[in-house]
């Protein structure tokens, strides 16, 4: 999990940078914003891919060109945490099929450029102006309704299969291939907040009722030395 950069110099950045110096990569993303809001997380599919929250104002969280609330995705958790063998689950989740219709986060977070489903979510709630105002909101659920009239103009709903591999100590949601030890650090960053932090270190109910089934959990998956919380 890599994090190079404090919120201040992405801050510092985006406020003082002209757009045309920052370009974005071949996924109109620019991995400089796993400083900002996702990190880049290890998959043993597809080497690192940025996993996590992409704006203050919703619980929806990314892994890679997946999309799901993460109030729904702590629910899955719960009922993972329930099973006693090796799980063979399908959930439903937002895929974004092309790249250029995920958007430009960086451009997004600078007020500058507006593309794809994350810059439509930006003109509806901006990146804060102040930097005291960069913490993940708790009631970022209520926003929902929302979030979804925008990402239903840009994605399709699909049932992802969710596998695991008791063997293997591996966790497959979709296309993505995650170790034990990587998830665990999926499961750690979603209750952190992600880098901005909760706001007032206030939780979700939702996150706090996974963590509690994830520390109770005899599931193999959730069984090992302890996450980092």
């Amino acid at each position: 999990m890599s994090n190079l950069y404090s919120f201040m110099e992405v801050f510092n950045f985006v406020n003082k940078t002209p757009y045309n110096l920052v370009q974005p990569n071949s996924l109109n993303i620019i991995w400089f914003y796993d400083a900002c809001m996702p990190i880049a997380f290890k998959t043993m599919s597809h080497g690192e891919i940025p996993v996590g929250f992409f704006n203050i104002d919703t619980d929806m969280i990314l892994i890679h060109n997946y999309f799901v609330f993460a109030s729904d995705f702590c629910e899955w958790i719960i009922d993972w945490t329930k099973s006693k063998k090796d799980l063979n689950d399908e959930r439903e989740m937002y895929v974004i099929k092309n790249p250029k219709d995920i958007g430009d986060l960086m451009g997004a977070i600078s007020g500058r450029v507006f593309t794809g489903f994350i810059g439509e979510v930006y003109k509806k709630y901006p990146f804060p102006d102040k930097p005291e105002g960069f913490r993940q909101k708790p009631e970022g659920f209520k926003t929902r309704k929302n979030i979804e009239k925008v990402i239903d103009g840009f994605a399709v709903s699909e049932s992802i299969k969710i596998t695991t591999s008791k063997k293997g100590k591996t966790i497959a949601i979709g296309d993505y291939v995650f170790s034990r030890e990587h998830f665990h650090e999926v499961i750690s960053y979603i209750w952190r907040g992600g880098m901005p932090k909760w706001k007032d270190n206030e939780r979700p109910e939702y996150v706090k009722e996974m963590m509690k089934a994830v520390i109770t959990s005899q599931h193999w998956l959730f069984r090992s030395k302890a996450m980092e919380i």
